[in-house]
């Protein structure tokens, strides 16, 4: 057996030929004169290093680094920053119209975009120390204005937004920065109204795939409590657009999309227990959502109106409270089910189960969300649930099962009317149903069953009272 201990093994080095033991091995040789050298080299460097003392007090290069100085993160925060200006002037001198500008007497004009990046780089080394004392809008206008330019490609708007995007992520705005609130809508203006140069289709996509990454880490930010209403449902109402626009491009960005408008629902309705009950502004909000889930069975002109190549920007058309948008969510699946294939309704059920999940009893709380899930919401849950897809039909069951879990003792009529107009018809085969759909609808009422008080509470509600129909005894026929 070929062994490289020198030891065992009697080695004869050579360019082209190796004898190992009395036995030769063409083409090992050059490997194996390395590998001693190597081997030499770093005996030597060990040695060297063994009595090297550091500067920080260590007697050996093993020895403890506690006591050694560490670098402000403060200085690391300019250090990224200024590889963020290097990545967007590093993309903008690739295309000549970004070049140096001569004009007479020789002299040098660079472009404005060009040159306040130049001169943030001047000035953030010298803000080690006190960041949180630097107007955010400082640093982050040089990127905003590449962003809002039409004169910019989509390579350069998608590094400009990538920048954005690391500084929102590594938590360097927070409520205690100066002007932070500021800072934050300046960004949520910047992206929704985000204007680029189409070079081709897959440049696109990867910039409304950034448009999606900066707008949600606003909303996941530590400053994201400083957003004011119309901001957050300008960020709604852009999300929903780009889902519209993803809907002509790649699968993948329609993946990407919806997955950015679930998280997005989870941020605002997690903090829908500490929403003001501002009863008017909820009251009069213009449907924002809705609006939106309805466009989907609209012609592909939505491309070239909101989110379209040099004139990509989105303007709001929602009244401004963040409280608007989880109530204008709510009548996202009215639109007609005989339409669509599966993929609208779905994607719009999901968004409403995941804001009744989180939301849960806080909906009792606010009246109008509540008025709204008690009327218009109920009515297009008994509209999908008689839908000929079992998909539809056990996600609009799952909802059923969240809103009794959370806020039975509101919605009495409707679940009544639900049981008897969609559960118990598809149950009895009185709608003509698939085998699919009846498996569904006892699995849903199983669940139903499966609640400590539903059916306690469904007797001594209904059957109990004279004045409505009896589930209980026709529940217990179905099952029996």
């Amino acid at each position: 057996m070929f062994s490289f201990l020198a030891s065992r093994s009697r080695v004869k080095y050579n360019t082209s030929l190796v004898t190992v033991n009395g036995t030769i091995w063409p083409g090992f040789g050059i490997l194996l004169l390395w590998l001693h050298v190597y081997s030499l080299n770093i005996k030597q460097t060990e040695a060297k290093m063994r009595h090297l003392n550091l500067e920080c007090g260590t007697n050996s290069f093993y020895g403890e680094f506690n006591d050694c100085p560490v670098q402000d993160t403060k200085g690391a925060l300019a250090c990224m920053v200024n590889s963020e200006i290097g990545a967007v002037l590093a993309v903008m001198r690739r295309n000549v119209r970004w070049g140096i500008r001569y004009v007479a007497d020789d002299d040098q004009l660079e472009h404005s975009l060009i040159h306040s990046l130049k001169e943030l780089r001047k000035q953030i080394f010298s803000w080690q120390h006190k960041w949180h004392n630097i107007d955010p809008a400082i640093y982050l206008q040089p990127f905003l204005d590449v962003i809002q330019s039409d004169e910019t490609g989509a390579p350069i708007t998608g590094v400009a937004l990538s920048s954005v995007h690391k500084i929102l992520t590594i938590d360097v705005l927070d409520v205690y920065t100066v002007n932070v609130a500021e800072a934050m809508h300046l960004i949520v203006d910047a992206v929704t109204t985000c204007r680029f140069e189409v070079i081709d289709p897959a440049s696109e996509e990867v910039v409304l795939m950034k448009i999606l990454q900066v707008l949600l880490a606003c909303m996941k930010s530590k400053a994201s409590v400083k957003l004011s209403n119309q901001h957050v449902c300008n960020i709604v109402n852009t999300c929903f657009r780009v889902v519209h626009q993803a809907s002509l491009k790649g699968e993948l960005l329609q993946m990407i999309a919806h997955n950015t408008m679930h998280e997005l629902v989870r941020c605002i309705f997690s903090h829908l227990p500490d929403m003001d009950k501002n009863e008017d502004t909820l009251a009069n909000g213009s449907s924002i959502v809705g609006r939106e889930v309805d466009a989907l069975d609209k012609d592909n002109a939505f491309g070239r109106k909101h989110l379209e190549s040099r004139n990509s920007g989105v303007e709001s058309n929602g009244q401004p409270s963040i409280a608007d948008t989880p109530s204008n969510l709510m009548v996202g699946s009215r639109s007609n089910p005989i339409a669509y294939d599966e993929d609208v309704p779905l994607f719009a059920l999901g968004l409403i189960n995941s804001a009744i999940e989180l939301g849960g009893p806080s909906f009792s709380q606010h009246p109008a969300l509540l008025s709204l899930i008690q009327g218009e919401l109920f009515r297009n849950l008994m509209q999908f649930g008689l839908s000929m897809s079992p998909l539809i039909l056990s996600t609009v069951c799952s909802i059923v099962l969240n809103l009794y879990h959370h806020l039975r003792t509101e919605l009495k009529v409707q679940f009544e009317a639900f049981f008897f107009c969609v559960l118990l018809r598809i149950a009895q085969g009185t709608h003509g149903s698939s085998y699919q759909l009846q498996e569904v609808t006892m699995e849903a009422l199983v669940d139903l069953c499966r609640q400590q008080t539903f059916i306690a509470e469904t007797y001594a509600n209904f059957d109990c009272d004279i004045t409505c129909s009896n589930p209980f005894e026709d529940l217990a026929n179905l099952l029996s």
